[in-house]
């Protein structure tokens, strides 16, 4: 996200309060405020439109505009009242309208005490007409970005892709044999044409069919970097609590193989992509996509940075429209969390406009302080970068005083994606920092590891005073 961003961060510690805190892009607290939980909103008539919203045909749409406004009114008055309200459109007119930046919203309720609160469908919220905003809807409004926070947060070291590395996408699409129809088609071609566009910067992974978690989990073992499931799901009773399930294939008889979400969260221990989308089928049930939002929670318990959740089934047009505009947002390098609400946004814009609930059904969980997880490098040069021996001397003692060997092994592997078997040893260890420094001039990726290092180690004194030309 870029650096002059403001955070607006919302949260509900019990159902009867709400605090917010602004913080400006140098992530101090210019102001706090604090309001009333107002429950007594969600009317019979609003609690009836959820339910509405909640069990629409997947291609159907509200009665009107004004029914959806209703309901995203009504959210908006549950979390504000009057003064924090104020409060809230005093902040946008300063920030959005006179100083052209971009505010984040983060909504943070405990879904483990507050279940019921944190299931509301706040991604369709509204600012009410009486306040003469204009058309402001949080989740698709350009200048916003609306997303979930939990309390814990964690950290996530950028992705940077070098001019030989490409955004791994591992598409999943579990189809066992005794559910529905898994249509899917559409997305991956979808997916398959901006991989061609965007060759020099996308690679799809080949389609993983049956998604069995033997299959899943050697899938992981090349490092996707976006990880995207289509498939079934459902909620189960266990120890009294409603528990989201995922079904996977099994191998042997092609028929589900119910799993739930601690195992499914369990699959990305040996590896983390940094972001985890999950859809359910069109023609799913509306328990089905529940049932992914409750699995999005494990995976944000798991450590994933950001996990993408559809709480409404969506049809294949829709979910063809918010993959395309969101792998293409983050093969321009822009935010996770920008993309989601960049998508939600572009289905906003369709004939429909906010008559269908499209634009509110993806949410986004996200663990991390900055969703800013993917840098593409911008130069491309066939040029072979030669150094001076004083200069790689330089850098060769920078490295060392930076990693130890196993550690510097590990970071080439996991960083810069070299294979350190093409690397001579040579006799002690600072032969072995010498030769990959050869290594890498001769397939020019000199930059590569000086700016992945200090992205490593950013503390670092000597790799802060490395005074290359090249840098």
């Amino acid at each position: 996200m870029p650096d002059n961003y403001y955070t607006y961060r919302i949260c509900v510690p019990d159902e009867r309060l709400v605090r917010v805190q602004m913080r400006d892009s140098q992530n101090q607290i210019p102001t706090e405020a604090s309001g009333r939980f107002r429950r007594n909103k969600l009317t019979d008539e609003i609690k009836a439109l959820i339910e509405t919203t909640r069990n629409a045909p997947i291609k159907g749409q509200l009665n009107d505009s004004e029914q959806t406004r209703l309901l995203g009114e009504a959210l908006f008055d549950v979390l504000f009242d009057k003064e924090l309200s104020q409060h809230f459109i005093d902040c946008y007119r300063r920030v959005v309208v006179q100083q052209q930046q971009r505010i984040r919203m983060e909504l943070e309720i405990d879904e483990e005490f507050l279940p019921d609160i944190a299931a509301l469908p706040w991604e369709f919220m509204c600012i009410p007409k009486g306040y003469h905003t204009g058309n402001i809807w949080l989740a698709a409004d350009p200048k916003l970005v609306f997303l979930r926070r939990p309390k814990k947060l964690n950290a996530a070291p950028i992705i940077q892709l070098s001019n030989n590395q490409k955004l791994k996408i591992a598409f999943v699409v579990s189809k066992p044999s005794d559910l529905g129809e898994v249509q899917s088609y559409s997305v991956q071609r979808a997916l398959d044409e901006l991989a061609n566009q965007l060759a020099e910067k996308i690679e799809i992974l080949p389609v993983i069919n049956p998604a069995s978690p033997q299959k899943i989990n050697n899938l992981l073992e090349k490092k996707p970097h976006i990880f995207h499931f289509i498939g079934h799901g459902r909620l189960q009773q266990e120890n009294n609590k409603e528990v989201g399930q995922i079904a996977f294939v099994d191998e042997d008889y092609s028929i589900a193989d119910w799993r739930n979400a601690e195992f499914f969260s369990g699959l990305f221990n040996q590896y983390r992509p940094q972001v985890v989308i999950l859809q359910a089928c069109e023609g799913a049930k509306q328990s089905e996509s529940e049932a992914f939002v409750s699995v999005a929670s494990s995976l944000v318990n798991q450590n994933i940075p950001i996990v993408v959740a559809m709480q409404y089934e969506v049809s294949n047009n829709t979910a063809t429209k918010f993959a395309y505009s969101f792998y293409e947002q983050i093969a321009k390098s822009q935010s996770v969390d920008i993309a989601v609400q960049e998508s939600r946004y572009q289905l906003s814009l369709t004939k429909q406009e906010h008559r269908t609930r499209d634009f509110a059904t993806p949410v986004i969980y996200m663990s991390v302080p900055d969703s800013n997880l993917f840098e593409f490098c911008n130069f491309k040069t066939t040029e072979t970068i030669e150094l001076t021996g004083t200069q790689k001397k330089e850098l060769r003692v920078a490295l060392q005083n930076a990693f130890i060997l196993s550690q510097f092994k590990r970071f080439l592997k996991e960083d810069i994606d070299v294979n350190i078997s093409e690397i001579s040893k040579g006799e002690s260890e600072a032969d072995f920092f010498f030769n990959t420094i050869e290594y890498l001039e001769s397939e020019g990726r000199i930059k590569d590891i000086i700016e992945a290092a200090k992205k490593a180690k950013p503390g670092n004194h000597k790799l802060k005073q490395l005074n290359l030309y090249l840098m």
